[in-house]
């Protein structure tokens, strides 16, 4: 790779959140995807919800959730949810960039956030939304053959998922999605099929 990470990730990742449509239905919100910048590898943080939690109990997701009325911004969910769920202080973390909005069958619309966090912090997990904070290395994680294919109808379309099988752990659903899409934009080699089966070129 001849690019720093920072550098490819200023390079491919969208600079402005895309424009949120015309959707009531939807409720907003936004994720931050932290990667963690040491001496070693990158490494991307995760957290397990809740197992009572009523809404995707004991998932494996990063920090986020809905839009609350004191946002300005989405990234400003994002870092807030980080802060709150993980104990991860907003100023520790640079947005790097954004990727593209994620609809759920649940009725959300999400914004995935990027930011590398440099600083050192211990996660501090809110008990009463988080089971478990856990690590996986970047590396990992953007590499395609562990990315596992299925497919599942919806919205009377087929559509292709993954999930992410890691140690004694299976990152799946949106998830595994926002993963896969940042693989796409910013690691995947110019040339190389698409999950559509076509080839990326970039410019």
């Amino acid at each position: 790779m001849s690019q720093t990470l920072p550098a490819r990730m200023k390079a491919r990742l969208l600079k402005k959140p895309p424009a949120m449509p015309a959707a009531p239905h939807l409720k907003q919100a936004a994720v931050l995807m932290p990667i963690l910048i040491r001496k070693g590898e990158p490494s991307m943080l995760f957290i397990r919800r809740a197992d009572h939690l009523r809404s995707h109990p004991g998932q494996i997701a990063f920090p986020g959730g809905a839009r609350e009325k004191e946002d300005a911004t989405l990234a400003q969910t994002a870092l807030r949810e980080a802060e709150e769920e993980v104990g991860l202080p907003s100023n520790y973390v640079s947005i790097s960039g954004f990727l593209n909005l994620h609809e759920t069958p649940s009725g959300y619309l999400i914004l995935p956030v990027i930011g590398l966090v440099y600083q050192d912090f211990l996660p501090q997990a809110e008990k009463s939304e988080v089971a478990e904070i856990f690590e996986a290395p970047l590396a990992f994680l953007m590499n395609p053959n562990n990315h596992q294919r299925s497919q599942r109808e919806w919205k009377g379309k087929r559509h292709i998922v993954y999930g992410i099988p890691y140690r004694r752990r299976r990152i799946w659903g949106v998830t595994a999605g926002i993963l896969r899409s940042l693989y796409e934009r910013v690691f995947r080699e110019e040339g190389e099929e698409s999950a559509s089966g076509r080839a990326i070129r970039r410019g």
